[in-house]
């Protein structure tokens, strides 16, 4: 519980300190439990976590009474404004702390399924920080697979809250993502021209303050699309696509196009994902699927499908990690004993998934 003395600790920390507002604020957190008490009858079984309603009132005085930098001594001591202060902050605990809304969830977060691979993300996650700071000037391989690993905390995040389509809808992400990681790694001559069509795709949206130099650009964008044989119709799937040109002879791959299904996904050899990413593409753009979908089956299909791109993925990142200035000593030591049981979690959900499409088919 916290009294006076830690309350003044905690507000001696605060940016805003230099109010002299501590009285008032801890004034207000004692009326916002002494609400909570009456919401609750007194229940001793309820117990408040003082910290996070000591968060809740932070955040909602930054909120309302700093916004702009404005502050009005005036306004905070208005009767109205206060009435105002402790019932919300009452409300926002109440219903979002005490009482907030359960899905039903298919997999529990403490299930080895869930919290073995958080584990894995968490300890990558901090390495690729280090890897970063590390470097002197950007680097594009390292941002991507930042992102895509904080990608599948969405989807732990998401199928452990009973959004199984939802989590789907992560991985179809994840997956075009990882097309482009694993092409970049494989490929990395292509970099400066990944890093071009970024630049022609902001020209493209208006993006520029020099228009000068945006005509200049979309000049050099039509250019090179004429090379190729390329209308202007087709200016959006070049920017998006046509940095794949930089791979030699990627041309000749059979029936090669710029588009995801017949380019991207085929150059980095992960066409044989190209059903289930269609069936993501449903669920992510609201078909009945979303709506009316089988929990179970997405569930299953979502986490095996998410530690499949997560093997791929984490075996560039162990590559990108050994080849840095970091040491991948610790990481190596964590990788050996959680990896292989990692592995037979995966089999494990194979097996379960595998069963589940046999079901269907033989219920259709």
């Amino acid at each position: 519980m916290i009294n006076k003395n830690d309350f003044h600790i905690i507000y001696q920390n605060l940016p805003f300190s230099n109010l002299d507002v501590e009285d008032y604020l801890f004034d207000i957190f004692q009326k916002v439990k002494e609400n909570l008490n009456k919401r609750t009858n007194n229940d001793l079984k309820v117990e408040y976590e003082d910290n996070i309603i000591l968060e809740y009132i932070l955040q909602e005085f930054v909120f309302s009474s700093l916004d702009g930098n404005n502050f009005s001594r005036s306004l905070i001591y208005e009767k109205s404004y206060i009435d105002q202060f402790i019932s919300v902050v009452t409300d926002k605990f109440f219903f979002n702390e005490l009482n907030p809304y359960h899905a039903i969830s298919l997999v529990s977060k403490y299930s080895p399924v869930i919290s073995n691979l958080e584990l894995h993300l968490n300890f990558i996650l901090n390495r690729l920080n280090l890897m970063k700071k590390d470097k002197n000037s950007k680097d594009t391989l390292l941002d991507m697979i930042s992102k895509v690993f904080l990608m599948f905390k969405s989807i732990i995040y998401l199928i452990t809250s009973g959004a199984e389509t939802e989590a789907f809808a992560t991985w179809r992400t994840i997956h075009e993502l990882e097309c482009v990681i694993k092409i970049i790694f494989e490929h990395p001559e292509v970099i400066p021209t990944y890093l071009q069509h970024i630049v022609y795709n902001n020209a493209f949206r208006d993006d520029f303050e020099d228009k000068d130099l945006q005509q200049s650009l979309i000049d050099d964008l039509k250019n090179k699309m004429k090379e190729k044989n390329y209308k202007s119709k087709d200016m959006k799937k070049y920017i998006e696509y046509g940095w794949l040109y930089a791979i030699k002879d990627v041309d000749k791959i059979e029936n090669f196009k710029l588009n995801f299904r017949n380019g991207l996904e085929v150059v980095a050899g992960l066409d044989s994902y190209s059903y289930d990413y269609e069936m993501s593409s449903e669920v992510a753009h609201s078909s009945p699927l979303l709506i009316y979908s089988n929990k179970q089956f997405y569930k299953s299909i979502t986490i095996v499908r998410m530690y499949e791109s997560f093997f791929r993925l984490e075996k560039i990142f162990f590559e990108l990690l050994k080849n840095s200035n970091v040491d991948y000593a610790s990481y190596e030591k964590m990788r050996n004993l959680y990896l292989e049981f990692s592995k037979k979690i995966l089999n494990r959900e194979i097996s379960l998934l595998q069963n589940l499409i046999t079901k269907r088919k033989d219920n259709n």
